[in-house]
Parts: C-alpha cells; structure tokens; sequence
C-alpha cells in the first residue's frame, strides 16, 4: 500500500459485530454503537446461528435505525462471521466490535479522524477490560507502553504484537482487501489476520485515549478467549496452527528476521506458555499423557 490514501468510498466505516448467544448484554453493546458521535457508518450484525433470544432483541433494537443491518447464517464459528462482514462491508475503513464489548462515543470520530489526517493504513488506541465490578488496564498492553501515542510501524514497533487481536483497531479496506480469518481455527483464529495488517501497513497511528472496552463475563458466560482451561488440547493445538499461518504470513511480508522473532516470542509467552499451564493444572492424566509426553516429550 501506499501512503497516499484516498477518500473512494461514500461510507467511512463499516462495523463489524459478530453474534452468538449474547441476549442479555447485546443491548449495551449496541447501544454504545448507536450513541456515536460520528455518523457516517454502517453497522453488519451476522449472528452465528444463535439458539436464544438475541436475533429478536437485535431486530427490536435495530428497527427504523438505517446504520444497522442484520444478517443471518448458520454456526460457524467468530470467524466465519467476520469473514462474511468483511464481503459485505462497503466502508472505507473497518472495525471490529464484539457483541459483549462497549466503544465509548467518541471512539469512531476519534479514529476516523486520525486515519485521515495520518494518512495511516491502521488506527489503534488504548483499550480496557471491564466486569460487573470494575475496569482496569490490560497488564501486557501497560508492560510494553502499546498505547503510546503517535505515528509507527511494526518494525520501530514490534511491542504491537501484544495487542494483536482484531478489535480496537481500525482498518483501510485496501490493507485487508482478499484477506480473512482462517475458519479451521476455533482459538486464536483472529492472529492470522491481524498480524497481515501490521506487517503491511505502511503507516500506523495510535490515538491518546481508551477506544475499547474488553467485557469480562461473570458466571458461566465466558467467551472462548477466557476458557483456555476448558478445552486445552483442542486449544494447543490451535495455537500450534496460528504459529503455522504466522510463519505463512512472515514469508509473503518478507518481515526482517528480528522483528518475526519478537512476533514469536509474543506468541509463546502468552498462548503456548497458557495452554500448557492449562494442561498441567487440568490434572488430567490422559491429556498430560498425550501432550507432554506422546507428542511433546517434555516428561
């Protein structure tokens, strides 16, 4: 890409909002979409086959709200889902926002603006999770200063690969023009994509405030990012296929050698070191056995 983008599209963004089973906490997240103090976006909910009441509470809330457009299909997973926005969107620009999550007003205006005025390819700004209780900065994301302000790129800046995943970012249409995220991944299948992006844009700019709010589900309700202990296998393997598309997308970026080290070392600090802790703590013999003997002979 260049770094002389032009204005070719009549809708800024397009929003991106999967959905799966979020009939109690849709609503917040709409709401914080519709209360932007920006206007000139679109809105592609594609519910992923959801079995409780959330296709009926979006469709309330959407009715006579032109921005907003829903759109359904059978389960298939958050990346599937993403991957049909992406065909839809009509934007200039591209934004994630995941249907338990909260933009504050201004986060759209914020970003659009200094896209424009930067001439950058990728927008991204601080981010903060949040639960019933409280809000508080990601500790990674403090550690290694991502939200600090001003113009980068990946290779005067590989600490972005600690904010690697898709939402809280925005997005030129030509930087993620033929790419999608990889449907044959169910954990960390956001990477592939994201990681395309920082390693193509020419240009990327970091606003000065929190743009994105990461919920924490209370109970039950996690999403797949907070159950890694759940299903540790599955996900050891999945992050053992992000390293694979990785390495796939280092090639075709031809990425210097020490910046393609820090992206590793991302990944094995955080997913891998993660799964195997999960399988050491499940106390399952039987997956230990597999995993850290069979196939890893690390026991």
């Amino acid at each position: 890409m260049t770094n002389s983008l032009e204005e070719k599209r009549e809708i800024g963004i397009s929003i991106i909002v999967p959905l799966y089973n979020v009939a109690e906490i849709v609503g917040e997240t709409l709401k914080s979409i519709d209360e932007q103090d920006f206007s000139n976006y679109e809105v592609l909910l594609i519910d992923d086959g959801s079995s409780d009441d959330t296709v009926q509470i979006v469709r309330s809330f959407i009715q006579g709200k032109d921005k907003f457009q829903l759109i359904e299909q059978p389960n298939a997973g958050p990346a599937a889902a993403r991957n049909h926005g992406l065909r839809l969107a009509k934007g200039e620009y591209i934004l994630f926002v995941d249907s338990d999550d909260l933009i504050p007003d201004f986060a759209l205006s914020l970003m659009y603006n200094a896209a424009v005025s930067h001439q950058a390819e990728l927008v991204t700004g601080a981010t903060k999770r949040f639960n019933s209780e409280r809000e508080w900065f990601i500790p990674s994301h403090l550690r290694y200063n991502i939200a600090k302000p001003g113009e980068k790129t990946i290779i005067e800046n590989p600490e972005l690969f600690y904010s690697i995943g898709p939402c809280a970012k925005l997005y030129h249409h030509e930087l993620v023009k033929d790419q999608f995220f990889p449907e044959s991944i169910r954990y960390g299948e956001d990477q592939p994509f994201v990681l395309h992006t920082l390693l193509n844009a020419s240009k990327i700019f970091t606003v000065e405030k929190v743009v994105y709010y990461y919920r924490l589900r209370d109970g039950e309700e996690q999403s797949l990012t907070q159950s890694v202990g759940k299903d540790p296998m599955r996900i050891l393997q999945s992050v053992f296929d992000v390293f694979d598309f990785g390495e796939k997308e280092i090639a075709r970026s031809n990425t210097p050698e020490e910046v393609a080290l820090e992206y590793y070392k991302r990944v094995s600090d955080i997913e891998f070191w993660a799964s195997l802790k999960a399988i050491v703590e499940s106390k399952d013999s039987e997956i230990q056995k597999k995993r850290l003997y069979d196939d890893f002979k690390l026991v």
